[in-house]
């Protein structure tokens, strides 16, 4: 059996939750993930900039799913005392989380759930509810919107990271990528969750590559600190993948969008 590290106490592990398959699972996540603060095809400047149009403010609820290393919401809680709470199925990524709140000693109450996301019913409370690069969770773009419009009070944020295909593409040349929506499709499922479009951030092609970038770095840097079959795995999967697709900047972009529930 597998001894793994111990979860800081700040992290709250949800019912029905099976922390050891959580381990395990998302090791190669964090293994090419470790040695970024974002974990998705956005720059410094891009989170900034959400972080700006979410206008953070002393009691802001927001709930952040499949948060990751928990950026979004440690950059909100330094602009202000925010009451934030962080949801990841990665124990890796929620233990960084809760660290790296503690070295910044913010002012604000992050909380942090273990869970998957989709489990979760959404209560209609709080004022800002996002996933980056999740939409996988529950089944598409349009049904992340969805759901996250389930936890905002009306006139509340939603906001959506993904993929989107540019003009012209074939779904077939993403489709290793899933069902990836046009622009149109996008405007379609914000619609549909009763979500009026606030701000968009599209992310640059070398936003993309720089996060390709990150990944190899990462892993290469796994490889040295858990040396191992699993390691040299992992390493091996980012290098293929990169190779495999390094037309996808041209095929698919990057967006954030926010809406204000109706």
């Amino acid at each position: 059996m597998t001894n793994w590290p111990d979860l800081p106490s700040p992290i709250r592990v949800l019912a029905g939750t099976d922390l050891g398959r959580a381990w395990e699972v998302f090791e190669r996540f964090e293994a090419l993930h470790h040695g970024m603060s974002i974990c998705n095809p956005m720059s410094e400047a891009d989170l900034d900039a959400l972080v700006r149009a979410l206008q953070p403010r002393p009691g802001l609820r927001v709930i952040d799913l499949a948060c990751g290393h928990g950026e979004l919401l440690l950059r909100l809680a330094a602009g202000a005392p925010i009451a934030g709470v962080g949801v990841d199925l990665s124990p890796w990524a929620l233990a960084r989380a809760a660290r790296e709140a503690e070295q910044r000693d913010l002012d604000a109450h992050i909380e942090w759930w273990l869970a998957d996301a989709e489990d979760l019913a959404g209560d209609a409370t709080r004022d800002v509810a996002s996933a980056l690069g999740a939409s996988w969770i529950w089944g598409g773009y349009a049904g992340t919107a969805r759901a996250l419009a389930g936890f905002v009070r009306p006139g509340g944020t939603v906001v959506v990271g993904d993929l989107y295909r540019r003009p012209g593409v074939d779904p077939a040349d993403v489709e290793h990528y899933g069902d990836v929506p046009t622009r149109d499709e996008l405007d379609a499922a914000f619609e549909a969750a009763g979500l009026e479009p606030t701000s968009e951030i599209e992310t640059t092609a070398e936003s993309w590559n720089d996060y390709q970038r990150r990944i190899a770095a990462s892993a290469d840097a796994w490889v040295a600190s858990h040396p191992g079959p699993a390691a040299e795995e992992y390493r091996a999967d980012a290098a293929a993948w990169a190779a495999a697709h390094p037309r996808d900047p041209e095929l698919v972009g990057w967006t954030v969008r926010t809406g204000r529930k109706r």
